[in-house]
């Protein structure tokens, strides 16, 4: 009754300053009537039965509070023991293709092959490429912002000669028949191999050599910045990767090792020391040199 009789009075005074109307009693009430309903829905309720409704209330959230820590959990254990698993299947069958196909020729296999270099905050995966017998091929993935997200790119650069291998599309959420032709269509990456890495890479359009995809700029200019990007990060990386395959290639040859499996094998097995920064990462689970 405080409420209607408050808002009747509120209602009356903005009607006679605000309104045309010079008495707004009348149409007050009438306006108060129609809201009557609402007014009865926020009147106070007897204590017991608000008493009630709060037990059931934390009752309702200890119950979801039990089961999603349960779930929590559950899910947790479940990625840990399927962490391995999934991390291999990523690498047999998102990035090993393209993998194997910038390392075309290599006498061991790069998906086992692999190691770990610290950079900054990020841990960069290192997959190489043995090529008679000496380790030559360092295939890394970088990621360019294209038009549906990041475009990852596997590049493969030749530590000897400084140039690109090769580069292929290993993740992307591009348009398909435009920018999902980065991935499917060699002509464009193709136009990578074999570049040296003296200046950034760029599109035509921006004054570079790099022919972009029709219609898929964008999606071109993405994967020509990861490329740029994987030519700073191999330039900074560029010591501690060179002395990395030294050691490879010495321990290759002390125990006449024609593989770089082989090599892994004896890292592994003898507990050789590592370059800092960088480690082995154990099994899980292609361009020509000349």
């Amino acid at each position: 009754m405080l409420i209607y009789g408050a808002a009747g009075g509120i209602m009356t005074v903005l009607i006679r300053n605000i309104g045309v109307y010079v008495d707004g009693v009348i149409l007050a009430i009438l306006v108060i009537n129609l809201i009557h309903p609402l007014l009865d829905k926020i009147r106070p309720k007897a204590l017991g039965k608000v008493v009630e409704e709060m037990r059931e209330m934390i009752k309702m959230v200890v119950v979801l509070t039990i089961l999603s820590c349960f779930s929590g959990g559950l899910l947790a254990y479940i990625h840990n023991g399927t962490k391995d698993r999934i991390e291999n299947q990523v690498l047999e069958f998102v990035k090993g293709p393209t993998i194997r196909t910038i390392f075309e020729g290599a006498t061991n296999d790069p998906i086992t092959d692999r190691f770990i270099i610290k950079d900054g905050d990020v841990e960069r995966t290192f997959f190489v490429g043995v090529f008679d017998g000496e380790p030559r091929g360092i295939a890394f993935e970088t990621f360019g912002k294209g038009y549906g997200g990041n475009v990852g790119l596997m590049v493969g650069i030749d530590v000897k000669d400084n140039k690109f291998l090769g580069v292929g599309v290993t993740t992307h959420a591009e348009t398909p028949g435009m920018g999902a032709r980065a991935k499917t269509d060699p002509s464009f990456v193709t136009q990578f191999k074999d570049l040296t890495l003296e200046k950034p890479f760029k599109v035509t359009q921006d004054g570079g050599s790099i022919n972009a995809l029709s219609g898929a700029t964008i999606t071109s200019r993405a994967v020509s910045a990861a490329a740029t990007d994987a030519e700073e990060i191999y330039k900074k990386l560029q010591p501690q990767l060179i002395e990395k395959m030294k050691n490879l290639k010495k321990l290759g040859k002390r125990n006449g090792e024609t593989t770089r499996s082989g090599i892994f094998k004896r890292i592994m097995g003898r507990g050789t020391a590592l370059p800092a920064g960088a480690r082995a990462v154990p099994h899980a689970g292609s361009h020509k040199i000349r």
